[in-house]
């Protein structure tokens, strides 16, 4: 079905409150202890500072300092245990997003519909996420051979100006400012077609998962 973009826009006004639920819930309680464990970190050390100015007690300094390495190797296995979990929401996020775009359903909901899908379609998510990595390695380097040559247009004569004693003057930083902002222009129109690739393919993935998973509910339903 054909959809206008003031449509797109105004369902995703409709959404947006759901989506920053659905962010904080996610991505909230790894914001939070990075928070905590840098606040922790800087009173440590902080700390340590203060002592080592105020009174110059070996002992002490050496002390505070060992319990800030305690910290920190608390700190590195907490993160290693965060991180397989970490991986784990950023498979379920694009198929809780597209459940409250899609499905018209809340964040907590979406949540629970984007991990029963997980569960269920676990082997192709992670075949698609490494298919999706493989795809960003080589468009980012064709991007690279697309920009180099781009960049090199306005860099090089700037370059040799330099390198021949020349004076940089106002037109030739605008030139450099320029040559940026095409560039920036040049990288951005090329990044949203793999933008635009994935979040189709996702939004696909999605709805056969989706079908699937409800054809597989629908089997266990009781006869009425």
């Amino acid at each position: 079905e054909p959809v206008s973009l003031g449509h797109a826009f105004a369902t995703g006004r409709r959404k947006l409150g759901a989506m920053l639920v659905l962010i904080l819930l996610l991505f909230g309680p790894f914001l939070l202890v990075g928070l905590v464990a840098g606040a922790i970190t800087a009173v440590s050390v902080g700390t340590a500072d203060i002592s080592a100015a105020e009174t110059g007690a070996t002992s002490e300094i050496a002390a505070i300092y060992g319990s800030i390495s305690v910290l920190a190797i608390c700190f590195g296995l907490l993160t290693c245990l965060l991180v397989p979990l970490y991986l784990v929401v950023n498979l379920v996020y694009p198929l809780a997003q597209r459940s409250v775009v899609l499905r018209d359903q809340g964040a907590i909901a979406s949540i629970r519909h984007g991990w029963q899908l997980l569960r269920n379609n676990l082997g192709d998510l992670i075949l698609l996420a490494v298919l999706f990595l493989a795809i960003g390695f080589v468009f980012g380097i064709a991007t690279l051979f697309i920009l180099l040559p781009v960049a090199a247009i306005f860099a090089v004569p700037i370059f040799f100006q330099f390198v021949q004693g020349g004076d940089i003057g106002v037109g030739s930083i605008a030139i450099v400012v320029i040559g940026l902002i095409v560039v920036a222009i040049v990288s951005a129109a090329l990044n949203s077609l793999l933008i635009t690739y994935r979040s189709t393919t996702v939004t696909l993935a999605y709805e056969i998962f989706a079908g699937k998973t409800a054809v597989s509910n629908s089997e266990f339903d009781p006869i009425t």
